[in-house]
């Protein structure tokens, strides 16, 4: 959130969550193994809060979550409203022209993992016991203030009152070889009854190319080259009543790919996880398309092919 540090700034937070103004910003305090979780860019000598600009068509949820991730490698957590707030910015008294006022929305995250941090302009995450003081902010007439309101939205009891909106990020990769000159792919079925491909949940620490080549060894037995260059995702929800991460509410979840190629002399080699996965196949393209039970995974399948098809003749 730029705001310049020769403007006074005013920072407003209203009991009503749902203000008749556009909401421009989020910004959220974040916790992970009970330490509050602030960043600090390459460009600053200072922490801030996570947060930033809504993106045309984005939910501030999902806005929240690419800042969640982008800043601090956030990859699963729980995020919990806690107010609305104005940022009034300028040199002329409050209610004259010359000053700016932007809306926001202020969450609570309770985070669950944090992998690798993606961006290269964060320098640093910092997890610590306490608050800091205001000369270690980078905005503290912001930070400040919204920090004491959700300090004291969580010793009123803040996240029994609502439910949470709750993420995370599976990595996994289309995995294929060539066969007779006839391109085959791995699909597995899970204990849900999902046919699809190795994916699953990011650990702490991890990239996520990490999590995909660990979760393709878990599933597969197999040590695939990892492609990249082919990086697809789509978002899907886990309905409350099957997602066991968090009962009572729904899981919204980014699945994200890359493809993954082995060779065929392999094949004998694949061991399938069986605590897991329930049945296996390595089938060509058309027979894959027909044995997949989720549109998502077909259109997944769809983009592989073609890439494989282009690059990998």
């Amino acid at each position: 959130m730029a705001i310049s540090d020769s403007a006074h700034t005013i920072c407003t937070i209203y009991k009503n969550l749902n203000l008749p103004h556009k909401t421009k910003y989020v910004i959220t305090a974040v916790r992970f193994r009970e330490k509050w979780v602030f960043v600090k860019s390459r460009e600053t000598a200072s922490y801030e809060m996570i947060g930033g600009s809504i993106w045309n068509n984005e939910s501030p949820e999902t806005a929240l979550r690419r800042a969640l991730y982008d800043k601090a490698g956030i990859v699963a957590g729980k995020i919990f409203e806690v107010a609305a707030y104005s940022l009034s910015t300028g040199n002329k008294k409050v209610g004259t022209a010359g000053r700016t006022t932007t809306y926001g929305k202020l969450y609570y995250t309770e985070c669950i993992c944090m992998g690798k941090t993606p961006n290269h302009k964060t320098e640093e995450v910092l997890c610590c016991d306490q608050e800091l003081p205001a000369n270690q902010y980078l905005h503290p007439d912001i930070s400040q203030p919204l920090m004491r309101k959700v300090k004291n939205w969580l010793e009123c009891g803040g996240p029994e009152e609502g439910t949470p909106f709750a993420f995370e990020k599976l990595c996994g990769a289309v995995t294929f070889c060539r066969e007779n000159g006839i391109i085959k792919y791995i699909l597995i079925k899970n204990l849900s009854g999902h046919i699809g491909f190795p994916k699953g949940h990011a650990e702490n620490g991890e990239s996520e190319l990490d999590t995909a080549k660990r979760e393709v060894f878990e599933e597969t037995g197999l040590t695939p080259e990892l492609f990249t260059n082919f990086r697809h995702s789509f978002r899907y929800i886990a309905p409350s009543e099957v997602n066991g991460f968090l009962p009572g509410a729904d899981m919204h979840k980014l699945a994200v790919y890359f493809a993954a190629r082995f060779t065929s002399d392999k094949i004998p080699q694949i061991k399938i996880q069986e605590e897991e996965v329930l049945e296996w196949w390595i089938v060509p393209y058309p027979d894959a398309m027909k044995l997949l039970n989720k549109n998502a995974d077909r259109r997944m399948l769809e983009l592989a092919n073609h890439w494989i098809e282009q690059n990998h003749k």
